[in-house]
């Protein structure tokens, strides 16, 4: 759905696809103005009789309700870790680093197998790639 495809972008990086702004830099107010037009569209934003524009749960629902579930449990996650993350004094650019790298070091392990323990040995490289980012703090 092009509604979702469009919206994705603002839950993961906090900005829009055209945004340039870099990660941690801030975006302009027409910027700003663009992620409520784009909200506005998806049905997630709405404003009654020239009042502020507000969330609407309901859409937000109906949202969720749509996207793959687990996308829904990856989402769920990574606001877990970037409440954690934001607890122990990190910044949002680490965070989002720290996940550029573990993506990228799970893609050179390769897919997945149970047969030859292969799913095991990515988690114990993923558990122990990110504690060790983790230690800094």
């Amino acid at each position: 759905d092009a509604r979702i495809a469009e919206v994705l972008p603002l839950y993961f990086t906090n900005r829009s696809a055209s945004t340039r702004a870099g990660l941690g830099q801030p975006i302009t107010p027409a910027q700003k103005a663009e992620i409520r037009q784009q909200l506005i569209r998806a049905g997630l934003l709405g404003g009654e009789g020239g009042s502020a524009p507000s969330l609407s749960f309901r859409a937000l629902g109906d949202f969720a309700d749509r996207l793959p579930t687990d996308l829904v449990f990856i989402m769920r996650t990574m606001h877990l870790v970037a409440s954690l993350h934001r607890a122990l004094g990190g910044r949002a650019a680490d965070r989002f680093r720290t996940y550029a790298r573990t993506a990228t070091e799970a893609e050179w392990l390769g897919p997945l197998t149970v047969k030859d323990g292969g799913a095991v040995r990515r988690l114990r490289l993923t558990i122990r790639s990110i504690c060790g980012r983790v230690s800094g703090f």
